[in-house]
């Protein structure tokens, strides 16, 4: 058998699982969120990556999406591995470590937001906004009625670049600087709507 033909035949046997799957399912998506767990799902059950690779190995099937594939294990697989011996401790375990760093991070946000709360942020109006857009060339034909629709996405990309320097000035945790800080933005913004 050629190359050609058995990728003919491996395509042909596809389409026939594919379709017997279909008229059971209804659609291949609905076959793979009854029969399979996502690794996502996984580690929601308590399963980390050591786990997965010692008792399951190799996953059954993938999503294929625009974004990016997903790996997905049988469920009937899962339920057998954690039938062994000692994995539900070490599930409970894992589960145990993800509360723990869940709290720790929940903790550095709380003290993060109030920080940034003590902040002076002076909020770019919508006329500033509308000015410094104005000096790009790309932006020389909008007319003043733009000044009513500004969205509120304008105004906290202004504020948030004039303070990118302070966020960036932040050793650690600058993803939650800026997050609270783009939240507080946010806030102020309101008035505008």
């Amino acid at each position: 058998m050629t190359a050609f033909e058995k990728s003919k035949a491996n395509r042909k046997a596809r389409q026939e699982r594919n379709k017997a799957i279909r008229a059971k399912y209804g659609s291949l998506n609905e076959w793979k969120k009854k029969c399979f767990f996502s690794m996502q799902t996984l580690k929601a059950r308590g399963w980390n990556k050591e786990l997965v690779k010692k008792l399951l190995g190799k996953y059954d099937e993938t999503t294929s999406g625009s974004y990016r594939a997903c790996d997905l294990w049988l469920k009937n697989r899962v339920f057998e591995a954690e039938k062994k011996p000692g994995v539900k401790a070490a599930m409970k375990l894992t589960l145990k470590r993800s509360e723990k760093i869940q709290e720790a991070i929940f903790d550095v946000e709380d003290r993060i937001k109030t920080e940034v709360a003590t902040w002076d942020i002076k909020l770019i109006t919508p006329a500033e906004a509308v000015r410094r857009m104005k000096k790009r060339p790309t932006y020389k034909s909008l007319p003043l009625s733009f000044l009513k629709e500004l969205s509120l996405s304008h105004l906290r990309q202004a504020t948030c670049a004039e303070l990118k320097p302070k966020v960036l000035a932040q050793p650690k945790y600058q993803r939650i600087y800026r997050n609270a800080v783009s939240a507080r933005v946010h806030n102020m913004s309101l008035k505008y709507v």
